[in-house]
């Protein structure tokens, strides 16, 4: 293996490991990011809580609630989160949710996928899987009463997006390892080139034994002809 070679896996490794350990460092800001900015969003219905109870009252079982509070605006898309209303034990009193979800909510029960009941007044967010997919959920006691409140924010569309970076630093990682090894090519080449000739000048002393050849070094030339 010669010493060029050496060289630029070196460099390679080098910078493979700092532009990876960059991504993952990058990826995992981002997610925690956009997490937060979802559960802030979540967070933010909560004082709304009573508000979202009388307007689910006043709709009919089975309707698609409309009202702007029902809604949970994050960074990927304006998502209509389904809207539990449950009692003191857990029974689910009220529900309001598309038909579809209507049917993911449905498998709860028979999934066997419980949720804690908030102890106090405060909210209390959870994420849960739910016939495959994944979902954040806000629980909060609506003001004073026994009553539950719950939000369920589908977290498909977060996790796509961080799909798609994901890939898109990876691609980004990989065209900075083949820059790299070329690079290091490159650079190893110049780095080595000096030896070489020394190697060369010692072989043909060793062969000839003539001492008065000298090794050329183009920096030197270089220099002499800037003076000049």
């Amino acid at each position: 293996m010669s010493m060029r070679f050496r060289l630029t896996v070196l460099v390679s490794l080098a910078v493979a490991l700092a532009v990876l350990a960059v991504s993952l460092i990058a990826w995992t800001m981002i997610r925690s990011w956009m997490a937060g900015e979802m559960d802030d969003s979540l967070l933010a219905k909560v004082p709304d809580a009573g508000q979202i109870e009388r307007i689910a009252g006043e709709l009919p079982d089975g309707a698609m609630p409309g009202s702007r509070l029902f809604h949970v605006t994050g960074l990927i898309q304006r998502d209509q989160a389904a809207v539990q209303f449950l009692a003191a034990d857990g029974t689910v009193e009220r529900q309001l949710a598309s038909p579809s979800f209507n049917d993911t909510l449905s498998a709860m029960s028979t999934e066997g996928v419980t949720l804690p009941v908030p102890v106090t007044g405060g909210p209390r967010l959870d994420t849960v899987t739910i016939a495959d997919e994944n979902y954040r959920v806000l629980s909060v006691r609506v003001g004073d009463s026994s009553t539950i409140m719950r939000l369920f924010q589908p977290l498909t569309s977060l996790e796509q997006t961080l799909t798609a970076i994901g890939w898109s630093l990876a691609a980004t990682a990989a065209a900075g390892v083949v820059l790299a090894a070329i690079a290091g090519w490159v650079i190893a080449a110049a780095a080595v080139r000096p030896v070489h000739r020394l190697v060369e000048a010692a072989e043909s002393v060793t062969f000839t034994g003539d001492l008065s050849r000298r090794v050329q070094l183009r920096s030197r030339a270089r220099k002499r002809q800037g003076k000049d």
